[in-house]
């Protein structure tokens, strides 16, 4: 995506998702802000419509992919944790992977909240963007390849 399609995009739309991609929860964007969380989504949903996104997720995704920040290290994360990264990135919920893979949903709580410690990620959204951003850089492909 271009500078040009960026350029779409109203500077208080920009604000948010340049707040919203450094993975602080919408409810602590809106206050932030001074509105209200479903403001905050419309916002973003209008941004990611005018950039011919299908969805708001999409949008932080591309986001955090243009975004210039220090790359997390991933090399550090076990296999288990990065089969269950590709399905926190994918948007399961922790029992959703517990399901899949048979696993209790404490121990899937327990290597999510290893791999925010591991990424030095505040959030479970910080830790979707950051390996969003990972995917980027080929070393970071490899170190997250189960």
């Amino acid at each position: 995506m271009g500078i040009e399609e960026w350029a779409l995009l109203t500077a208080r739309e920009l604000r948010v998702l340049d707040i919203a991609i450094r993975g602080v929860p919408t409810k602590a964007l809106a206050y932030e802000v001074g509105v209200s969380s479903s403001t905050i989504s419309r916002w973003l949903a209008e941004a990611a419509r005018k950039l011919g996104l299908e969805s708001r997720l999409a949008l932080l995704r591309e986001a955090a992919r243009c975004a210039a920040t220090e790359p997390r290290d991933f090399t550090q994360l076990t296999p288990a944790e990065r089969e269950v990264l590709a399905l926190v990135c994918a948007g399961l919920s922790n029992a959703a992977i517990a399901r899949l893979r048979s696993r209790s949903e404490r121990t899937i709580a327990n290597q999510v909240a290893s791999m925010l410690r591991k990424t030095e990620s505040d959030s479970r959204r910080a830790l979707v963007i950051a390996a969003t951003r990972a995917t980027n850089d080929r070393e970071t492909q490899l170190a997250l390849e189960p």
